[in-house]
């Protein structure tokens, strides 16, 4: 399937935000409120709040630090 490369970098990020947002909200939640009975709406408000913030931190950072790190390192294509 053929798509854009604005679409692909925008799923990129929406799923590696989901997938960190998922992991950070259920250690933090569990972690300060234990899994008690509010737990799970705990849970699902740091999840949306983190899923927002996550995908643009995302968006942004990726290509900064991809710019970065290939002005810093030399990739080595042979494969040893």
């Amino acid at each position: 399937m053929k798509i854009s490369k604005l679409l692909y970098d925008c799923l990129f990020n929406l799923i590696v935000s989901i997938i960190m947002s998922i992991v950070m909200s259920l250690v933090l939640t569990s972690v300060n409120v234990g899994f008690t009975h509010v737990f799970f709406s705990a849970f699902l408000k740091s999840f949306i709040i983190s899923v927002f913030i996550s995908f643009f931190v995302i968006y942004f950072t990726i290509p900064l630090v991809s710019k970065w790190l290939q002005k810093v390192f030399i990739i080595n294509n042979e494969n040893k």
